[in-house]
């Protein structure tokens, strides 16, 4: 009976270091596997210890290498003070729970300077016990082209609401989305007026069926961006000449979203060259009478 426990006792105890070799050799596969991802990403202990940080996590915080980030005191040197007891209560909901959480905040790079960052954490099993797995996503870039965005948008919506120029925002079928003050002042409508017209109503008669043929190029993508001189027909019934600056907007994945058309009054323009071509018209019949 002895002898059976000894041979249970020993049979047990080289399972478990089979199952303990087999467990250090994935470890070291998931570091190796880590260690060259482009991705930021560090491991620390329950107890907040760093356990493994890669090559891309010291990069991104400027360290010149993981081990001069290893070799910093335990916590969360990397976080920005202000933020350092919201990240630390994300910490410890997901090795409580073990549901994986996502959050922006600010990292703290080794010059001292603060970046904003997105951190992926999840709970995971290192050496036989929880820790946390953070992995670091750098929104400078992003945040740049958001600003860019907000920029653009400002200087638009600066032309759209002051500007003298009329500006008209329809969709692809050409039902008016927008229109800006002074748009709606060069036709005499109010601009609440506009939503949900036509820009086919507001084309002459003779002027129809150009529109529409031109409104249908646009929506089979035949034409994208090109100025053109066209009539409006105003509130009153009366047509104002007009040059029409027309461009397709698009939607992130390039895709026809909606159409902007800048107007420009040149009514007084058109009317002088219609009179000045009557007067040499009435010229020519006089000299050939005569």
């Amino acid at each position: 009976r002895v002898l059976w426990l000894n041979r249970r006792l020993i049979a047990a105890g080289a399972a478990h270091e089979k199952a303990l070799q087999a467990l250090q050799a994935s470890e070291s596969r998931y570091r190796d596997l880590i260690e060259g991802s482009e991705l930021a990403i560090m491991i620390a202990a329950a107890s907040g210890k760093r356990l493994f940080v890669n090559r891309a996590f010291a990069r991104m915080l400027g360290y010149e290498s993981s081990e001069e980030l290893m070799a910093l005191p335990s916590g969360n040197v990397v976080v920005a003070p202000h933020d350092r007891e919201r990240v630390g209560r994300y910490r410890e909901t997901v090795l409580t729970t073990g549901e994986p959480a996502s959050y922006e905040f600010e990292a703290m790079r080794k010059d001292g300077t603060l970046i904003p960052a997105q951190a992926f954490v999840q709970r995971i099993v290192w050496s036989g016990e929880y820790a946390i797995e953070r992995t670091l996503i750098d929104l400078r870039e992003r945040r740049r082209a958001e600003a860019a965005v907000r920029e653009s948008e400002a200087r638009f919506r600066h032309i759209f609401e002051v500007g003298g120029t009329g500006v008209l925002i329809r969709s692809m079928d050409g039902r008016i989305l927008d229109a800006n003050k002074a748009m709606a002042d060069m036709l005499g409508y109010e601009r609440s007026d506009l939503f949900g017209m036509s820009v086919l109503d507001l084309a002459p008669p003779e002027d129809f069926e150009a529109v529409h043929a031109r409104v249908n190029q646009i929506s089979r993508g035949e034409r994208d961006a090109f100025d053109i001189e066209r009539r409006f027909v105003r509130r009153d019934g009366s047509t104002i000449w007009t040059m029409a600056n027309i461009s397709v907007a698009r939607d992130p994945s390039g895709a026809p979203s909606f159409v902007v058309t800048a107007v420009r009054d040149i009514n007084e323009r058109k009317l002088a060259e219609e009179a000045l071509a009557e007067s040499e018209m009435r010229y020519r019949h006089m000299v050939e009478r005569f």
